[in-house]
């Protein structure tokens, strides 16, 4: 049988040397949770750049693209106001003739 003295020494020992085991897991399992952390931070970092890119990208097609529509709507508006100003036009040519006249009959009445 083994000397009482012994058992107790090698428990201890075992015992130090499980402490110190999770000890260094423990410091391991820190030091992986710290390196994922920053490795999810930059991922994170990356992905809300890359977004802030398509959006600016995005937005920018849309600006585009409603310049575009507001430049046709108002060639759109000039080429209908030029039509509505020659109609006009061609309603006061039309109506010379007779302003004419009546200034004249005002002026020199008969």
């Amino acid at each position: 049988m083994e000397d009482p003295k012994l058992q107790s020494q090698d428990i201890l020992r075992r015992i130090h040397e499980t402490e110190r085991e999770a000890d260094r897991l423990l410091r391991e399992a820190e030091a992986e949770a710290r390196f994922l952390r920053e490795q999810a931070r930059s991922k994170a970092a990356e992905i809300l750049q890359a977004k802030k890119q398509e959006w600016e990208l995005r937005r920018e097609s849309l600006l585009d693209q409603r310049l575009g529509e507001a430049r046709q709507e108002a060639r759109r508006i000039v080429e209908q106001s030029g039509n509505e100003a020659g109609r006009l036009k061609g309603w006061v040519e039309a109506k010379i003739p007779d302003v004419v006249e009546q200034l004249l009959k005002r002026l020199l009445p008969l």
